[in-house]
């Protein structure tokens, strides 16, 4: 539903990207989260500080738990 959401909104909308990001992580696919919710960030116009630190901080999450999924770097 997310990403017909999405879709349906030409991926313009940030609170619809900040949804799909979720429904993402949520699936496991963090790679795709941390990119939608950079691009919701980028959407945002500078008005929206405290929708910007929301997503943010969802944003440092999905990086977090895509460098554990990774597992440690050499």
């Amino acid at each position: 539903l997310a990403e017909r959401a999405a879709d349906l909104t030409g991926h313009a909308r940030p609170e619809v990207l900040d949804v799909l990001a979720a429904a993402y992580a949520a699936d496991g696919r963090l790679d795709r989260a941390v990119e939608t919710a950079e691009t919701a960030l980028g959407l945002l116009p500078p008005d929206r500080d405290s929708a910007a630190e929301v997503i943010r901080r969802r944003l440092a999450e999905y990086r977090r738990a895509l460098a554990e999924a990774a597992g440690p770097t050499r």
